[in-house]
């Protein structure tokens, strides 16, 4: 199996401090779920609209999540490392579904 790496959805990026306000804005809806138990649960119920994960995540963590959004259809962005850690303690965060989730991926298409 090729390395998550390889793939066109494992890009790293940085965001805008305008991306981040709506994370924070998302967190503060509850429509933010924090830790990799928390995002793989929502990744079963089929809730996420995008699992966002730090660069230096775990292989195996990545490898286990990536496929599940992509069996589930969630999009997936890699943040540059430490980026999220650093904002939000965790490596892995997930953008649950709604309004919010389509402004923020408004704002990825235009930036990126």
């Amino acid at each position: 199996m090729a390395d998550s790496q390889d793939t066109p959805a494992y890009r790293p990026v940085d965001l805008q401090q305008d991306q981040f306000n709506l994370l924070g804005l998302a967190t503060r809806a509850g429509l933010l779920v924090s830790g990799f138990s928390a995002v793989d649960k929502a990744l079963n119920r089929r809730s996420l609209s995008m699992l966002i994960l730090d660069d230096d995540t775990g292989k195996h963590t990545r490898e286990k999540l990536m496929s599940k959004a992509q069996k589930t259809g969630a999009k997936v962005l890699v943040l540059k490392k430490l980026t999220l850690q650093g904002w939000s303690g965790n490596k892995v965060v997930g953008l649950l579904t709604g309004e919010l989730a389509k402004r923020f991926e408004e704002t990825l298409k235009q930036e990126y």
